[in-house]
């Protein structure tokens, strides 16, 4: 939540607006601020989020079973699927996810910046970024043949972006420093 400043309400969920205004001129005094504009970069960025989220999860659910197929057949699928899920839907969705982030904290920067728990979110978003990069470097692998890692290593790496998805959502919503 954007702290409030003096002499201002607080309307629709995000705008500090003139306390002068009466609600309907608020409404439309924030709208055409930032404000409404900050729910719609706030929207497409929950979906991006959503879909690179779907991705990273499934992404190593087929290295899971990319490293338990026997045959040449099987194995020439999942690299399709993986090529598909990556550069279709993995990578789009986390550089539109970072990109409306960024433009999010643009909003007002000052406040965002100087929150410990912003500092926090960033530093496990660039932590998934880095997962992001090691999928594909397991990606390159598996498509050159190199793969060495066992399914058994997969279920657990399958794990970790879970971990980071709750402490993401815990810090954004409660916010606790």
């Amino acid at each position: 939540m954007i702290p409030p400043i003096a002499g201002s309400i607080h309307v629709g969920g995000c705008a500090n607006v003139p306390a002068r205004f009466s609600r309907p001129q608020a409404v439309r005094a924030q709208r055409a601020d930032k404000g409404g504009r900050m729910l719609w970069v706030k929207a497409f960025h929950i979906v991006a989020v959503v879909c690179w989220f779907a991705a990273i999860f499934y992404l190593p659910r087929l290295f899971v079973y990319h490293a338990m197929a026997e045959d040449q057949i099987s194995r020439d699928r999942f690299v399709i699927m993986e090529r598909k899920l990556l550069n279709g839907i993995g990578t789009p969705s986390a550089i539109a996810t970072v990109v409306l982030g960024l433009w999010l904290i643009s909003f007002n920067g000052s406040y965002y910046m100087s929150s410990g728990w912003m500092h926090a979110k960033l530093g496990l978003v660039l932590l998934l970024l880095i997962y992001h990069g090691i999928c594909y470097r397991f990606f390159f692998d598996f498509r050159a043949g190199r793969n060495q890692r066992t399914h058994v290593f997969f279920r657990y790496f399958n794990e970790l972006p879970v971990l980071l998805l709750i402490a993401i959502v815990i810090l954004v919503v409660v916010r606790p420093f």
